[in-house]
């Protein structure tokens, strides 16, 4: 990754990712849009950025770390950008430890 738009973008996404590791309500909320979509384990949901705000802080689970590979990232036009990757969670459910892998 060189072009600096794509790391700035990269770095947000890994800013909202370290606030799940943290459990930081504020950050996640402000940068999750009133209306987004959301992959995860259990497939693809609409949430609105007060949800994330109270998932992330959430009991019964703990993000632990993550790790990005694979990033690809387009940009359809000058204010849009597009995000994928590749990431492993390792995670505490209910207090046992669990690995994820999205590809």
């Amino acid at each position: 990754m060189t072009n600096a738009i794509e790391q700035e973008i990269v770095a947000v996404e890994r800013e909202y990712w370290d606030s799940m590791v943290s459990k930081d309500p504020a950050v996640a909320t402000r940068l999750t849009g009133e209306r987004s979509l959301i992959t995860g384990a259990q497939g693809v949901s609409e949430v609105t950025s007060a949800a994330i705000g109270q998932m992330v802080q959430s009991d019964g689970w703990a993000l632990k770390r993550y790790e990005f590979s694979d990033v690809k990232m387009l940009t359809p036009s000058a204010d849009m950008a597009i995000l994928a990757y590749h990431v492993i969670e390792e995670l505490e459910v209910d207090g046992k430890p669990l690995t994820l892998e999205a590809n």
